[in-house]
């Protein structure tokens, strides 16, 4: 990510970015999967991870195809929305370390709100950066 911010893409950008592409395909392929297969009594705690996987496939899919019409600032906003949905994972993980300690629910409905909220919170936090910083562009231009 950090090459693209700069401007520097190199031919490590690429492959880093191939790279990326084949890891999302492959995790989210495990995601919907998982979502998929899960005990029908989860069905809410599925559809997050099965919207989760729908997320990360689809924000990195709009990302490559921008890239692959030149369109490198259109690329720039769909990578930062695809790690911030990539980080989902991290998120959840911490989030349901802290609420079980803090018994706020019980384990189960805790991974069922996390399993939503730690990919689309990060997804809204991000928009409105993304739409700031177009403005502030169009505005300077």
């Amino acid at each position: 990510m950090w090459l693209g911010l700069t401007g520097r893409t190199t031919v490590l950008h690429r492959t880093l970015g191939k790279i990326f592409l084949g890891a999302v395909a492959v995790g989210s392929a495990g995601g919907f999967y998982l979502a998929l297969t899960i005990d029908p009594k989860l069905f809410a705690y599925a559809g997050g991870l099965f919207m989760l996987s729908v997320a990360w496939a689809l924000t990195t899919l709009m990302a490559y195809v921008a890239i692959r019409r030149r369109a490198v600032e259109q690329h720039r906003e769909w990578m930062i929305r695809a790690y911030a949905v990539t980080f989902a994972f991290v998120g959840f993980r911490l989030g349901e370390k802290l609420l079980v300690n803090w018994h706020v629910a019980s384990p189960d409905e805790v991974d069922t709100l996390l399993a939503w909220a730690c990919w689309s919170v990060p997804l809204l936090l991000i928009e409105p950066l993304i739409q700031l910083r177009r403005l502030r562009r169009s505005a300077t231009r």
